[in-house]
């Protein structure tokens, strides 16, 4: 029901958005460790920004 990008830096991500003044649901980690950030696209369709899981030690 989303697209999702999988991206390396969510820092550098995040603070693109807010530099741009996108609006964005804020960031949370799923339970393997991967950071999330959805925004939504002028024509409202939702985008998901993660980053990969953590790998388990």
């Amino acid at each position: 029901n989303h697209f999702a990008l999988m991206i390396d830096d969510m820092d550098a991500w995040e603070a693109h958005l807010q530099k741009l003044g996108v609006e964005y649901y804020e960031r949370r980690t799923r339970p393997d460790g991967a950071l999330q950030i959805y925004v939504t696209d002028p024509d409202g369709h939702c985008i998901e920004l993660c980053t990969a899981p953590v790998a388990a030690s």
